[in-house]
């Protein structure tokens, strides 16, 4: 999937990450060089702007990535994405102890305690300006170094395919073309 400058995205429903352990991991390639202050979504899920209620992926605060809880930001401020190289990104939510980890190209960066999990419906955005986006997938639990580690070393695809999985543990996946 590509996304341009016009700000497109894929929206739907029935991605149901409320109340549970979950963990997302994409490919992304920033198109653009950012200012520094204003944030970029990559992907969003839950429709609504409050506490807990959207969960989201954004690059560009201040040159940082951040998965947030509306309300509740996880910052990463020393691991700018730089423009035109792919990453691979995993950012992972335990329920039972509200710990949140990201980790870029198998590595984990950091962790933190979330404030409140993420509560909201089921509505998602995936896309937005300026980024290719590639081999999504949101699992319902919070993956491990191990999961982790696999995900990222799983070829990529023949040109032209699409891989699209709803088993128990990956619930969206589109097509990855990295070059």
């Amino acid at each position: 999937m590509a996304f341009g400058i016009t700000s497109d995205y894929i929206t739907g429903t029935g991605l149901n990450l409320t109340n549970t352990s979950s963990s997302i991991s994409l490919w992304i390639n920033k198109q653009y060089a950012g200012d520094g202050s204003n944030g970029v979504w990559i992907m969003r899920v839950g429709d609504q702007s409050a506490n807990g209620q959207s969960m989201h992926l954004a690059t560009d605060y201040g040159q940082s990535l951040r998965y947030s809880f509306f309300g509740d930001d996880f910052d990463l401020q020393n691991h700018a994405l730089q423009m035109g190289s792919w990453y691979n990104i995993v950012a992972t939510y335990n329920v039972t102890n509200n710990q949140r980890a990201i980790y870029i190209d198998a590595q984990p960066i950091a962790t933190d305690t979330a404030s409140y999990g993420f509560s909201g419906d089921t509505y998602f955005a995936l896309g937005f300006q300026d980024v290719d986006l590639d081999d999504m997938r949101f699992c319902n639990r919070a993956l491990n170094q191990s999961d982790v580690t696999a995900l990222y070393t799983l070829p990529a695809p023949e040109p032209n395919s699409l891989l699209l999985a709803f088993a128990a543990l990956t619930v969206l996946s589109s097509k990855r073309f990295r070059q």
